[in-house]
């Protein structure tokens, strides 16, 4: 239930769009005026998932025990799970191969992979990450650096 209540966040989004922000401020007056744009930007981003979270949070179970609204939590908690796969393979597909087509079906747009265009180097390295990660115990201090001299090394090599 609280995985679709804490999507509802823009994770992200905040560092674009403070980005934007703050890239327009600097064109349009210089520092000042990014540093205010950044904090604009931030305030309008982030305070009302904020809230929203901090406000919704204690009555989630409260509210996951009535059948219509239980039924919904549940349903953007699917809807969440499925954009999170949507983009992990839109990702892998855009990390694994250089060049992908787009098969236009009557209700569908399937993005599907050239073959050729396999990128060995990076196809090793996602088969070698769950390794690396399995035996670092997932210690992400251990792990990125590991992967990052494994890419490295493979840079060379390939």
């Amino acid at each position: 239930m609280l995985l679709g209540l804490a999507e509802t966040t823009p994770g992200p989004l905040i560092l674009v769009t403070q980005f934007v922000a703050m890239l327009a401020g600097a064109l349009a007056s210089g520092t000042w005026m990014a540093l205010a744009a950044g904090l604009v930007a931030l305030w309008a981003t982030f305070m009302p998932c904020f809230l929203w979270i901090f406000l919704a949070a204690p009555h989630v179970e409260r509210i996951a025990s009535h059948p219509r609204l239980g039924a919904a939590l549940r349903a953007i908690t699917a809807v969440v799970v499925g954009v999170i796969l949507n983009l992990s393979v839109w990702f892998l597909l855009h990390v694994l191969f250089r060049e992908t087509v787009t098969l236009e079906l009557p209700a569908i747009s399937l993005m599907l992979p050239v073959m050729a265009s396999l990128d060995i180097s990076a196809a090793l390295l996602v088969l070698a990450a769950p390794v690396v990660a399995l035996a670092c115990a997932g210690r992400l201090a251990l792990i990125l650096p590991i992967m990052a001299g494994l890419g490295i090394a493979m840079a060379q090599i390939i």
